[in-house]
């Protein structure tokens, strides 16, 4: 492939797409403007609903399953795979 770009082209063009394969690499979304945030809302947002949540009366198993996604939020924000958080919660109906 290499040959057929470089035959039609020239060799600039394959320079600068070795040179754009490099920096494709090495770019970063703060590279293109994106800010760099790790942080899954806002501080407030979550203790408003933790509040909420805890209000509630009952729900055992809603408070431990918000729970259990809570401590993945936090590891994924201290840097764990985001496909950890990527689950179907549809329920089964049999």
């Amino acid at each position: 492939m290499r040959a057929v770009v470089v035959g039609h082209f020239g060799a600039n063009l394959q320079e600068e797409k070795e040179q754009a394969i490099l920096l494709a690499r090495v770019l970063t979304a703060v590279d293109y403007g994106i800010e760099d945030n790790t942080s899954m809302g806002s501080e407030e947002a979550k203790a408003l609903v933790t509040a909420e949540l805890d209000a509630v009366v009952g729900m055992a198993p809603g408070k431990q399953f918000f729970a259990e996604i809570r401590k993945k939020v936090q590891f994924v924000e201290q840097g764990g795979d985001i496909k950890l958080l990527q689950v179907c919660h549809s329920p089964a109906i049999k």
